[in-house]
């Protein structure tokens, strides 16, 4: 909710220069505001770049992760179907006990 509210407030401003209270259209104001679409541009492409390099490393991971306990789970009590089931999974490695 809070990221939805940010996005409209973030959204409304404008892109114009002359939109600031007290600022004038002048024979500047156009090249500024080309430079300021060119600016926002390439921030919006570099948070992009940040955030689908941070999934990524988020998803190798939980891959990862998933890997190095899969023995674990394999040498458990734990079914195969468990181990597809991900809420059932974590039910049964909150209540079951496993041989050392």
């Amino acid at each position: 909710m809070f990221s939805i509210f940010l996005l409209r407030k973030v959204s409304a401003v404008l892109l114009d220069v002359t939109s600031a209270p007290g600022a004038a259209r002048t024979a500047d104001s156009a090249e500024q505001n080309t430079k300021l679409v060119e600016l926002y541009g390439l921030i919006t492409e570099g948070a992009s770049s940040f955030l689908n390099a941070e999934y990524r490393l988020c998803a190798l991971f939980v891959v990862g992760i998933r890997l190095l306990y899969t023995p674990t789970f394999l040498r458990s009590t734990v079914s195969l179907f468990h181990l597809l089931c991900p809420p059932r999974l974590l039910l049964n490695l909150s209540f079951t006990n496993y041989p050392s």
